[in-house]
């Protein structure tokens, strides 16, 4: 059962999370029904409490239905290390994928995303990385028109299950976002061999930890990321290519930021710190990326091409301008 007004329904409370899970379900049915009748965009309202989804999870396959929790998430420190988010609305499943975005325009604020599986694949077994369950999932075909606002998306088993969908290309956006667990936003374990993941979306005063996060483990991160934290070994292209923005961000962890990869053409990295053993260890530097304002760089790495101005390697050596200028 729901509450509709015009253009919002609203999700009945319920006696257990069973009972709000199969609320939610019907109301974003509703919703998807009126979106689809009446040619407008449509917004599903969730109370505060905690929402079973169960083991089919919540199929998001609506053109333009958001799903929105009532009161607004409170965010503390946001992009920082110690970043906290704390929703009132908890959707959880045990379940392949808690919720599985297929259709685009859509947009989910304030609620937290937790995979609760505890019987998926082991995680490291590269194998059959698709095979364990995942707390959000997006079709790679989908768009860039998908909008998480206030979230947090995590696994509560990290061994059995992941925050987002291994191995897939991710287009969404994630803004004031905490996202906790391994292979998060387009990442793939180093050794499973594995080239075609790539990030296209966009990250902004987010925080996010595990191994391998954004394009981690041999992908391609296209898209940008703004004032944002993102620690964990093998994260953000590390194997793979870095060809986006990164401005503003601190990146730490083991073999981070590009190790064992390069920097592609349209990399364009701003005041931006690198922290961690081997970290932004590139293979190659194209003539076309560009650096401004970056600390933590390896000694010799910006003789391999690039344009550099104002950085500090490790030693603390200061790179005023790389290549110096001619004349």
């Amino acid at each position: 059962m729901s509450t509709d007004i015009d253009g919002i329904v609203v999700v009945q409370s319920g006696e257990t999370d069973e009972q709000r899970g199969f609320a939610l379900k019907d109301a974003y049915d509703a919703a998807k029904q009126k979106a689809f009748n009446k040619k407008r965009r449509m917004t599903v309202v969730v109370p505060p409490g905690r929402y079973d989804v169960g083991s089919f999870g919540l199929l998001v396959n609506s053109d333009c239905v958001d799903i929105v929790g009532l009161i607004e998430a409170n965010v503390m420190s946001a992009g920082r290390r110690n970043m906290a988010i704390r929703p009132t609305v908890t959707i959880y499943g045990s379940g392949m994928d808690v919720v599985h975005i297929g259709k685009d325009h859509v947009t989910i604020s304030d609620v937290e995303l937790v995979a609760t599986s505890k019987s998926g694949a082991w995680l490291y077994d590269v194998e059959h990385p698709r095979r364990i369950p995942a707390a959000l999932a997006v079709d790679a075909e989908v768009g860039n028109n998908i909008l998480f606002r206030r979230c947090l998306i995590r696994a509560e088993d990290q061994r059995r299950a992941i925050p987002t969908r291994v191995g897939d290309h991710l287009y969404a956006s994630f803004v004031e976002c905490v996202i906790i667990g391994s292979y998060s936003l387009g990442g793939y374990p180093p050794s499973a061999n594995y080239r075609e993941h790539a990030f296209y979306g966009h990250v902004e005063r987010s925080y996010i930890e595990g191994p391998c996060a954004v394009a981690g483990g041999g992908g391609t991160c296209y898209g940008s990321l703004f004032d944002s934290c993102i620690e964990g070994c093998d994260s953000v292209a590390a194997y793979g290519e870095i060809n986006g923005v990164v401005e503003r961000c601190m990146i730490r962890g083991i073999r981070a930021f590009g190790t064992g990869g390069g920097f592609g053409f349209l990399s364009r990295i701003t005041d931006t710190c690198v922290e961690g053993p081997d970290a932004m260890q590139a293979s190659y530097v194209d003539e076309g990326a560009v650096f401004h304002g970056v600390r933590g760089v390896p000694p010799n790495l910006y003789t391999m091409g690039g344009n550099w101005e104002l950085c500090v390697t490790t030693s603390g050596t200061v790179i005023t301008q790389w290549p110096p200028p001619r004349g």
